[in-house]
């Protein structure tokens, strides 16, 4: 029987399913075998013949009752089919026929994991690690469910030692370099992608990830050559087409933008997101009747939100009353929302009753950083002119770092983002008695994207909001001459903008004299803008803290 088994496996080994499944069934002709059974419905399974596999293992189950691995492999084929209760089953009786059956454990937390039990999924991995450390696939997706949980500093943890493990693992470096990218370390991540496209040149993956990371970088070239090897690699891979179009329109090529997004859309029409990436252009575009229609089919995100923000700048005030009283009953933390309402309540005389800053106004902060050298390192670093820029339709006469100067890996830029992060806990603690959504819901885990602005004489900013932030804020590391009564480059704050209608009313601003070295910080529902100067040049280093 020893001989007909070791047959077997080895055409099993060999992916002779047809010629193994053959002997299996004349070698149980002649005795009814637990293991021949259990081999066979494993065979079954790879030839997806499910319930004549799960028919076969039953037999092996019925013939040895205590039979770990029969269980095992019945949880694995449940697991297949997507039938996770059946797969936890058969798991757990693996588990108690074998109490350190360290496989049956990871497989069990595939299980629950894939039925969204997240908790309980970590416990089985850990405990499959406990039995066995050196267990790479419990390592690996114990990392992943970390990732998910934003739990970035376990989540790399657990991938860097999946790698020490299996040093050729492709998808140890792609997951360690998406945990990394997550954290706000986007030069590492790129060096972790490189070095995972080293193993496996054909990882399409991979190289989309690297594109992503590129773009966040404000790599832009680089961007586009990698997502473009993906595609070529996968032409399928929808998503790819997705993320080069945020990039060409990230740089102001619309067009192409938009032919990229249909081309996602027509690989995986699913992709709804990409309807709002679409909307987006469109609303930036004016053309808002056609963005509100692709929000709609989107129904992505804040999609709600900006169909509100259409309805009120086409002047139609009952529909979008409408809708405000639907966004009331959500928590209050839109800053597009906490915008429209804040302008409402002044253009058509009704309550602000949306509570997230109701009087923005009141919560700007200006502080001064005393370091001057890092003020003339971060100075050199913007005027060196080495981040690509991003088209911004709002700027006049002035360039805009495209992704996240604080991805760069850069010490000066690091030590700006600390610094940053001391002063958000002074302007937390000077507002902190405050009753309203955006100091109850101060984010507990910061995160933070910065970018610069270089404007040269004449240059300025019209009026907008951070919908993305929290608490936003800018740092000035050069700002026109200025006589003491001049407002020239200064930067200004009120409750309209956007090119909103007015009907009535007198929106009041306030203006925030800057001199170099000084942080303002305000709440990112609050419309804020550059007074236009003469001088050589305004350089400020702009940033929101994020939820």
């Amino acid at each position: 029987m020893q001989n007909e088994i070791k047959n077997i496996l080895n055409l099993f080994n060999q992916k002779q399913f047809q010629k193994a499944k053959a002997i299996a069934l004349n070698t149980l002709n002649k005795e009814n075998d637990p293991q021949i059974y259990l081999i066979l419905g494993m065979i079954q399974s790879e030839l997806n013949e499910i319930d004549d596999a799960i028919e076969s293992i039953r037999k092996s189950i019925k013939i040895k009752p205590i039979n770990p691995d029969a269980y095992n492999n019945l949880g694995t084929i449940f697991n297949k089919i997507k039938n996770y209760d059946d797969a936890i089953l058969n798991y757990k009786k693996a588990i108690e026929n074998k109490n350190n059956y360290f496989q049956a454990y990871f497989n069990l937390g595939n299980s629950l994991s894939a039925k969204g039990l997240k908790e309980e999924a970590k416990k089985n991995y850990l405990k499959s690690i406990e039995i066995n450390p050196e267990y790479y696939e419990a390592n690996l997706n114990l990392g992943i469910i970390y990732h998910d949980e934003y739990l970035y500093d376990k989540a790399i943890s657990c991938f860097k030692r999946a790698i020490q493990l299996r040093e050729n693992s492709s998808p140890a470096y792609n997951n360690l370099g998406n945990s990394l990218l997550a954290k706000g370390e986007g030069a590492n991540a790129i060096d972790t992608y490189l070095r995972g496209i080293e193993i496996d040149k054909n990882n399409f993956k991979i190289y989309s990830d690297l594109g992503n990371a590129y773009k966040l970088t404000g790599d832009h070239n680089n961007a586009i050559a990698s997502i473009e090897k993906s595609i070529k690699l996968n032409p399928n891979f929808s998503e790819n087409y997705s993320n080069l179009a945020n990039i060409f329109n990230d740089i102001g090529e619309i067009n192409k933008a938009i032919e990229l997004y249909k081309l996602a859309l027509k690989y995986n029409p699913k992709l709804t997101y990409i309807n709002y990436n679409i909307a987006m252009i469109f609303y930036k575009l004016n053309q808002l009747e056609t963005a509100i229609d692709y929000f709609k089919l989107s129904k992505f995100n804040d999609h709600e939100e900006r169909i509100l923000q259409c309805q009120y700048k086409l002047g139609l005030f009952e529909e979008f009353n409408k809708g405000l009283d639907k966004e009331l009953e959500k928590p209050n933390t839109s800053r597009l929302v906490a915008s429209l309402s804040a302008h409402a309540s002044i253009n058509l005389k009704q309550t602000n009753d949306y509570d997230f800053c109701k009087n923005p106004l009141d919560f700007i902060l200006k502080e001064e950083v005393n370091d001057s050298s890092l003020l003339e390192r971060l100075l050199r670093k913007v005027k060196e002119n080495k981040i690509n820029h991003r088209h911004q339709g709002l700027l006049n006469n002035g360039e805009q770092s495209s992704g996240n100067i604080f991805d760069l890996g850069d010490s000066d830029f690091t030590e700006l983002r600390d610094a940053i992060f001391r002063f958000s806990e002074i302007y937390f603690n000077l507002f902190k008695d405050n009753e309203c959504e955006f100091i109850r819901r101060w984010p507990k885990h910061k995160k933070i994207r910065g970018w610069y602005v270089n404007m040269k004489q004449n240059g300025f900013l019209k009026p907008h909001i951070h919908e993305g932030g929290w608490l936003s804020g800018s740092l000035y590391l050069s700002v026109p001459k200025k006589n003491k009564n001049q407002t020239q480059g200064n930067i200004e704050f009120g409750l309209h903008g956007y090119d909103y209608p007015i009907k009535k009313g007198k929106f009041e601003k306030k203006i925030i004299n800057i001199l170099k070295g000084d942080i303002v910080m305000f709440p990112s529902s609050l419309f804020h803008n550059t007074i236009p100067f003469k001088g050589e040049e305004r350089i400020c280093i702009a940033f929101d803290i994020n939820p």
